[in-house]
């Protein structure tokens, strides 16, 4: 955000000026859902799959992260996608958790350069039952 202040004939003006960052990727979904029930579903038990489609005019490198310990990655946490291409994120419930619970997984990009960050949540939703 800038504001401008212009001064012509004694007359004053000002304008805010918000400058938006076009985005680095997009995400296939921004939230993932699952039921887990104990005995009975898969362990480690899929939760879902991101693709990470990267819609800038260069490479850019991500990460994954989540402060949940019960979540882990099937696939890379992390990697570098060209310009254009995609990149797949595979999210499981590792069964370290017998109750449910609601969670931000979250995507981080950056330019080559590393000159632009952004991060991008992802929702995740678990419901487990004993």
């Amino acid at each position: 955000v800038a504001t401008i202040i212009a001064t012509s004939e004694g007359q004053t003006g000002t304008a805010t000026v918000t400058v938006t960052q076009a985005p680095l990727v997009t995400l296939s979904t921004l939230t993932l859902s699952q039921i887990h029930t104990f005995a009975v579903s898969p362990c480690p038990q899929a939760i879902g799959t991101v693709t990470i489609t990267n819609v800038s005019s260069g490479p850019i490198s991500w990460t994954a992260t989540t402060p949940h310990a019960a979540l882990t990655y099937s696939t890379s946490s992390g990697g570098t996608v060209a310009a254009g291409a995609t990149s797949q994120l595979t999210v499981q419930f590792n069964c370290a958790q017998a109750s449910s619970f609601i969670t931000t997984l979250t995507v981080t990009a950056q330019n080559a350069a590393g000159s632009v960050v952004q991060n991008y949540p992802i929702s995740v939703n678990l419901t487990v039952i004993p």
